[in-house]
């Protein structure tokens, strides 16, 4: 069977759960004597989680790290999205946790952080982070699995979604109490929780402590701040366009008006006057942070 004709029917294999398919074609590749990859494998754990047959897809886990694949948290987005799809998601990630504990003798490398990982951000996503917050303090304990920081953005970054500040921060708390480096996608998640509350200014401190970390925020980060800052006439709403255009970050005409405007929207007010295009110079971090403006 030609490469590209396998590849084609595992991913038919995949979207449909025809995890007979997804078998029959990785067998016939493995008696072609055919190195099996990731994009061989992938595919059939998706099938396999498709028709939710958790024990067969701990070990095709199992297999897969075996073979030096499957240790990226992409691989397990099909069991993410069973759980925070599923009607009733504790239930369901409670029964995947159980077949998991099961598998430890016999599959151990399909027990670890990534894969209960997938299950904490399954609720997280589904909504449920006060559940997501106890799985990640007893599952991990039970099965004497280290959390890591990429085990805490699951949960504070279901807290975003959710705008769950208390949450997120003892989530936060816990993570420096264990002595773990938070990420910039948890310094970018509390700020926008921040940004959503009545008053903002932690928003500011997670910025700063990520200027002490060397991280940029992203657009989408900067422009929150600049649409949260305008709406309440806040001057740190043209700071921040300011320090976007000194980035090099596109200040659209549409986030320029709306600083300008002092949190209106455009639409119906007629023509207004766009800003500058973005400087084209290479701008550092500090740029940035050391406005006094920003300052708390």
């Amino acid at each position: 069977l030609p490469e590209g004709d396998s590849l084609a029917g595992l991913d038919v294999a995949a979207r449909a759960g025809d995890v007979a398919l997804a078998g029959e074609i990785v067998e016939r590749l493995r008696m072609a004597n055919t190195p099996l990859e990731e994009k061989h494998f992938e595919p059939l754990l998706a099938a396999v989680l498709a028709r939710k047959q958790w024990m067969p897809a701990m070990r095709v886990l199992h297999m897969m790290r075996q073979a030096g694949y499957g240790k990226a948290a992409a691989t397990l987005r099909p069991l993410e999205r069973a759980v925070a799809n599923a009607e009733e998601p504790e239930q369901l990630a409670e029964t995947v946790f159980g077949v998991v504990a099961d598998s430890r003798d016999e599959q151990t490398l399909a027990v670890d952080h990534v894969t209960l990982d997938a299950l904490v951000a399954g609720l997280a996503q589904a909504g449920c982070v006060e559940a997501a917050a106890s799985r990640l303090n007893t599952w991990y304990t039970q099965l004497g699995i280290v959390r890591s920081t990429s085990s805490y953005e699951c949960v504070i970054e279901g807290c975003m979604a959710r705008r769950n500040k208390t949450v997120a921060e003892r989530m936060l708390a816990q993570l420096i109490d264990e002595r773990l480096q938070p990420s910039q996608r948890i310094y970018e998640a509390m700020i926008h929780i921040a940004l959503v509350q009545p008053n903002y200014e932690d928003a500011f401190v997670y910025l700063e402590a990520m200027k002490a970390h060397a991280m940029m925020p992203a657009w989408r980060t900067l422009a929150a701040i600049v649409r949260r800052c305008a709406r309440v006439r806040d001057v740190r709403a043209q700071t921040a366009l300011r320090e976007m255009r000194r980035l090099g970050l596109v200040v659209t005409p549409v986030l320029a008006s709306y600083a300008q405007n002092a949190g209106r929207s455009p639409r119906n007010m007629g023509a207004l006057k766009t800003s500058d295009e973005p400087k084209k110079e290479e701008p550092s971090l500090n740029d940035l942070f050391d406005n006094d403006s920003f300052r708390v």
